[in-house]
């Protein structure tokens, strides 16, 4: 007569059943959810095809600038009609949600990169930590010089006003960076050196000194705001003033100018802008920089 099982093989049997479970169960799930958002290379490529044709037609928005990072969603694409409304993802049969973030990062080769996110506040949160839809703007910087244009390439003295209001972005420092002696119009109290390989600021290097307005050749000095430098001493050539911000993380916006050279010394009131305002003739000009300069 065939015995049955006793309960200690039944309660090993159930046993293994439920480790087996636990074992398997959640690698399928994972593989099912997987499956449910995989997006097909086909949707990938006709997505950023898209997007780049959208940010390419408002560069002045999506600037090209190493490290800037915007989001965009699917529906911006579909409502500029670069975009069907019903994307179908090819793998799953179903359409993909026009909420999907659509995250784009400005490599160091000043290409577009896309990856497409989810629908979900946190596929937002990577998008604005990454600095969603930030302007990044360069300093801006104009120069205003007397005469108005330079005779033989002498001016005799330039202004040079740098501006950055405009750069939006939170937690910057602003720094000027001038080849050759000029004068601030604000105190600074702040000065740093050069990075022996890029050229930028060495942060570390920064350090207080007393406040002046006398700015020494190839020295960086952080500044507060917007700055005006004047030029007033003689010089043989021309020369750099270099602008840039620094957000404190890994964007390094940054704009320079040429000076002028200056043949003005303001000891000499001959030739000061209150005593002869008539600096047309060229030649007494250049005879005037020569004795100068010799």
């Amino acid at each position: 007569m065939k015995k049955g099982f006793t309960l200690i093989e039944i309660m090993a049997v159930i046993t293994l059943l439920f480790l087996i479970t636990l074992a398997v169960v959640p690698s399928i799930i994972k593989q099912v959810t997987n499956k449910k958002d995989d997006v097909s290379d086909a949707n990938l490529n006709l997505i950023y095809n898209a997007a780049d044709l959208y940010v390419s037609s408002n560069k002045d928005t999506y600037k090209k600038e190493t490290g800037n990072t915007y989001c965009i969603t699917l529906d911006t694409l579909v409502k500029e009609e670069l975009l069907n409304k019903n994307v179908i993802n090819f793998t799953t049969g179903k359409q993909i949600p026009l909420n999907r973030f659509i995250k784009i990062t400005v490599n160091s080769f000043y290409e577009y990169e896309y990856e497409l996110l989810g629908d979900s506040i946190k596929s937002l949160a990577e998008c604005i930590g990454s600095g969603i839809n930030r302007s990044k703007i360069n300093p801006v910087i104009s120069s205003t010089n007397d005469p108005k244009s330079p005779i033989g390439g002498y001016v005799i003295n330039q202004k040079v006003n740098v501006s950055f209001s405009s750069v939006n972005k939170d937690k910057s420092s602003y720094y000027i960076k001038t080849s050759t002696t000029g004068k601030s119009n604000i105190d600074i109290s702040t000065s740093c050196s050069s990075n022996e390989t890029t050229g930028i600021p060495d942060f570390d290097s920064c350090k207080t000194i007393a406040n002046t307005k006398d700015l020494d050749p190839d020295t960086w000095y952080k500044v507060g705001g917007d700055i005006e430098i004047s030029y007033t001493n003689p010089t043989q050539t021309n020369g750099t003033l270099e602008a840039m911000m620094y957000d404190g993380k890994n964007y390094k916006g940054a704009s320079t100018i040429t000076l002028s050279k200056v043949f003005y010394d303001s000891n000499d009131v001959e030739y000061s802008n209150e005593n002869n305002t008539d600096l047309k003739n060229v030649k007494q000009a250049l005879d005037y920089a020569y004795e100068k300069l010799k």
